[in-house]
């Protein structure tokens, strides 16, 4: 492109400052050796800054093309590490808290880090004992950590609390199980809101990863909440 209007510019106004300068009369100041020169050197700097311009241009589209490539280069990139990172999370393991009293005391009321995994679900490797985490059946934007102590089919007894209460059987239906908190009496469960569909449930937690000096397996089901 760069070549093309410098080829035009030598057709017209080079070749007239060019003629000027060869052709002008004798004892005109064009004749002069030095004006000669210079117009010859006007000529070839005009030319070349009209090369070197187009080139500048050209190299700064070229680096601002090699820049875009590269940045939509890294955004894909990125976008599939979020992929990665959210298919991990989703359905391979995952981080959550457990907060309030209804599980003390296998866990804090003031909150543990827990970890859980989706792969038992997926492979229906659920069974009595297993710690899940779920989403609440009357708040679907609330999370609770429950343990599992009725599969579908079960009867499950639920043993008074206080003593003018009698005892309740619940048959868990197809498809739902029965959750409890450790801590029967202080934990909204299955004996508040029913069975849990198994579509709610998310994981099951495996393991404490805080705090510091709580790290490791989750301790077994207590005796009264089984």
């Amino acid at each position: 492109e760069g070549e093309e209007e410098a080829a035009k510019w030598i057709e017209g106004e080079g070749l007239l400052l060019l003629r000027a300068a060869t052709t002008a009369p004798a004892g005109h100041l064009a004749c002069r050796p030095s004006c000669r020169g210079g117009m010859f050197a006007a000529a070839a700097g005009k030319l070349r800054m009209m090369v070197s311009g187009r080139s500048m241009g050209a190299h700064l589209r070229t680096r601002t093309m090699v820049y875009a490539r590269e940045l939509g280069a890294q955004a894909t990139m990125a976008t599939q590490f979020a992929c990665l990172v959210y298919c991990f999370q989703k359905h391979l393991v995952n981080l959550t808290s457990c907060v309030g009293p209804s599980m003390l005391p296998t866990f804090h009321s003031q909150g543990d880090v827990i970890m859980f995994e989706s792969l038992s679900k997926k492979l229906k490797q659920l069974k009595i004992g297993d710690v899940v985490i779920a989403r609440s059946p009357t708040n679907p934007d609330q999370v609770v950590c429950k343990r599992i102590a009725g599969m579908p089919g079960d009867i499950v007894q639920e043993k008074p609390l206080y003593s003018w209460e009698s005892t309740k059987h619940h048959t868990v239906p197809q498809g739902h199980m029965w959750l409890l908190g450790d801590n029967l009496e202080n934990s909204s469960d299955s004996r508040t809101y029913g069975a849990v569909p198994i579509a709610l449930i998310t994981g099951r937690v495996f393991t404490r990863v805080w705090p510091l000096g709580s790290i490791g397996a989750i301790p077994p089901c207590p005796e009264r909440a089984k």
